[in-house]
């Protein structure tokens, strides 16, 4: 039986050192989780069966440094211990992969890969424990077309409770304070988001970073929940800050096909009260050294890819496909053709269980009658990839902050345009697939990037920190994490 499920996806060299050998991965089995204990609002189907659960050896990405040589001098503590590092940023930088977070994503995330090439003893991570590697849960690919099947990966997962989604609390310092689906004004946002659906209808409730920044917070009550994550930032002290925000903006606005949250990347790129802005005057009032990203084009992601408007056509005898602009005005005019629009082969279908029912035998379907159409939430029209041309004033403004607080700039986006264009090798030769299933830089969940393609992203940070701050940080060999990249 095949059903569909909801999940999160949600929602930042001219030298090389070795490492040390890897592990042999295996699976084993674990007991199902229930349903109701999964965290997201990604629709994906999929199949019943077998749930594994991952099992590596962390010799090569845990928490003991790297013994290399590795001159970071540049970030000297100012007390004459070891240097602080301290990641800010969304997805990206938490690690996330395969639709969840979990240990050995954390443990291969880029800024973990960063502190170990430059051998810091005492880079601190969120881990989830052993006993619950699984964290979040994740997904695997088992059917690759026309539509995508996944397996979810659960047991030894992190959570202890449904309704507010709640993990294993953690406690401890923080130095990687990515966080899944953290846009940039989601990090100075200090309201209540136990009733977030009422407070803030633009923004779903299941896309919400804070499950995993309670973690953090050992306060119990209210300050559990009103407590921004830029109130905590402002509170760390670093010597080097990497930044990367701003794509998780565009996934969320992106994966719910644009449903009442195109406020999100037009919120980013205003200056009023920022709270980027907020975070760059505190490090640099510090004396941090700090590195900005740009963001990278999402909407060329596989996840937007998986199926066309011209095979769900071909698949239903080639009928014309119909959305709803608005769901609430189409359903309040009782299906008035004014709230309604044919799909144009230039709009994209996203993965919903809606789109799914197209591609099956199923005799429900929406979509191909105007009196039942598609819903909002399963489409990005023309109209809504518009708003993805705020992508260009969103990195003006990164550019512009870093030349005013005299900070340099990793250009995310020109590294993933060479990637998603086939023309990036790394430095040690791996020619980087971007394709979609059996390409090697995204995970399976067709957004975040595989281990390989995280430790790509690190050698970058790497690059541009050892131009800019002359320090001597080695990369890493990234054909040593070829065998690693769908986990």
């Amino acid at each position: 039986m095949k059903r569909l499920f909801t999940f999160f996806v949600c929602v930042s060299s001219s030298f090389f050192a070795p490492v040390s050998a890897f592990a042999m991965y295996f699976e084993q089995e674990k007991p199902a989780c229930p349903d109701s204990l999964l965290s997201s609002k990604l629709h994906f189907p999929i199949e019943d069966g077998i749930v594994m659960a991952d099992s590596i050896s962390e010799s090569l990405f845990g928490t003991t440094s790297n013994p290399l040589t590795s001159e970071v001098g540049a970030f000297s503590s100012a007390t004459g211990g070891e240097p602080r590092y301290l990641a800010v940023g969304g997805s990206l930088t938490a690690g996330v992969r395969n639709g969840g977070l979990y240990r050995f994503a954390q443990l291969t995330s880029f800024p973990n890969l960063i502190a170990r090439q430059m051998a810091l003893k005492d880079f601190i991570q969120p881990l989830f424990k052993h006993d619950e590697e699984n964290g979040s849960e994740y997904f695997k690919l088992t059917r690759k077309g026309p539509f995508p099947t996944f397996r979810k990966v659960a047991g030894s997962s992190a959570i202890i409770q449904p309704e507010p989604l709640t993990f294993n609390a953690y406690s401890g310092r923080v130095d990687n304070l990515g966080l899944p689906f953290a846009g940039i004004y989601a990090f100075g946002d200090r309201q209540d988001w136990r009733h977030n659906c009422d407070l803030i209808p633009s923004i779903p409730y299941d896309f919400s970073y804070r499950h995993f920044f309670r973690r953090y917070l050992s306060e119990s009550g209210n300050s559990q929940w009103d407590t921004s994550v830029l109130d905590y930032a402002l509170n760390q002290k670093s010597d080097l800050c990497t930044i990367e925000l701003g794509m998780d903006d565009f996934i969320v606005y992106a994966t719910t096909g644009g449903y009442k949250t195109s406020s999100l990347p037009f919120a980013a790129i205003n200056e009023e009260g920022n709270p980027l802005i907020q975070l760059l005057t505190r490090l640099k009032n510090a004396g941090t050294k700090v590195i900005l990203a740009t963001v990278p084009d999402i909407i060329d992601f596989p996840y937007f890819h998986f199926v066309t408007p011209s095979m769900a056509r071909q698949h239903n005898g080639d009928a014309a496909l119909y959305a709803m602009i608005s769901d609430d005005l189409f359903e309040k005019s009782k299906g008035s053709p004014q709230f309604l629009t044919e799909i144009k082969d230039t709009d994209l279908l996203l993965p919903t269980k809606n789109i799914e029912a197209l591609f099956s035998s199923s005799e429900i379907k929406r979509g191909i009658l105007p009196q039942k159409p598609l819903e909002s939430k399963d489409v990005l029209t023309e109209d809504e990839l518009g708003v993805f041309d705020i992508n260009k004033s969103l990195n003006d403004l990164i550019r512009n902050l870093a030349v005013k607080f005299e900070y340099p700039v990793i250009d995310l986006h020109g590294v993933y345009r060479s990637i998603l264009d086939g023309q990036f090798v790394t430095d040690d030769g791996v020619k980087i697939d971007p394709s979609y299933p059996n390409g090697n830089f995204f995970s399976d969940d067709g957004l975040h990037p595989t281990a390989l393609g995280q430790a790509v992203l690190a050698n970058e940070w790497i690059k541009v920190i050892n131009k800019h701050y002359a320090t001597r940080i080695p990369l890493l060999r990234t054909s040593e994490f070829s065998q690693f990249q769908k986990h």
